[in-house]
């Protein structure tokens, strides 16, 4: 299958814990991955993960602190413009505020 044919899954907290694996998941079912990433260097070691488990894959790392409206637009444009059907959208971590913690600033509207 090439890339134009394949469906985009974007997911955020990708660089670790579930969204890691819930990343390989969508890499091994053929999915285009655009990983969010806050740090560079955590998002290209993931991707580097997926890719040895999953070598046929197809992963791109889009960096982003999604804690900050601007940023978060800014990356919803960006991959918006590189990819105009998003298939998947799983947020891991954006919209859960933790316990004891002020809430994000993002929301998943931002996504709409």
């Amino acid at each position: 299958m090439n890339e134009s044919e394949q469906q985009v899954a974007v997911v955020t907290g990708a660089t670790g814990g579930i969204g890691r694996w819930i990343a390989l998941g969508l890499a091994r079912a053929g999915h285009h991955v655009v990983m969010i990433a806050r740090d560079p260097a955590r998002g290209n070691a993931a991707a580097a993960w997926i890719g040895l488990r999953v070598p046929s894959s197809s992963i791109e790392v889009q960096l982003a602190d999604l804690r900050s409206m601007a940023a978060t637009q800014r990356a919803g444009q960006e991959i918006a413009a590189r990819h105009p059907r998003v298939a998947l959208l799983v947020t891991m971590r954006v919209c859960s505020p933790r316990v004891g913690r002020s809430r994000p600033k993002a929301t998943s509207v931002c996504w709409q």
